[in-house]
């Protein structure tokens, strides 16, 4: 599935979903999560220093949400990927990921959805 080194930010404001993110994608051979952030503005110092290849972004932060982060890391950063994982189930928040041509995954499947978007978005898709 993916043949090289992936270096990912976890972004997301909940400790708990993190750590089982960061478990979640160690599945992965060649994912390597180099950085978590709780907040987007820690994650764009993250990524000035790190630049990643992926980024997972939490839709909703405290201060500017993971749409708004999304945008600027598209404009600084366009070689990174970016997958948006929310709880909220919301068909707006879909097609805005759409829009901004980021794959979106439930919290609530995500064991069941994170392959295929894993394998889209560094596919280049």
């Amino acid at each position: 599935m993916i043949t090289s080194r992936i270096r990912t930010i976890i972004v997301d404001d909940h400790q708990v979903f993190r750590g089982l993110l960061r478990k979640l994608l160690g599945r992965y051979p060649g994912i390597e999560v180099v950085a978590e952030a709780e907040t987007a503005e820690e994650s764009l110092r993250q990524a000035s220093d790190l630049l990643p290849n992926l980024m997972t972004v939490d839709i909703n932060l405290p201060g500017m949400n993971g749409f708004e982060l999304t945008r600027i890391l598209k404009e600084q950063y366009p070689a990174t990927r970016v997958i948006i994982i929310s709880v909220n189930g919301n068909p707006a928040f879909q097609r805005e990921a759409r829009d901004l041509c980021c794959p979106y995954v439930a919290k609530e499947s995500l064991y069941a959805e994170l392959p295929a978007a894993l394998q889209r978005v560094m596919g280049g898709e």
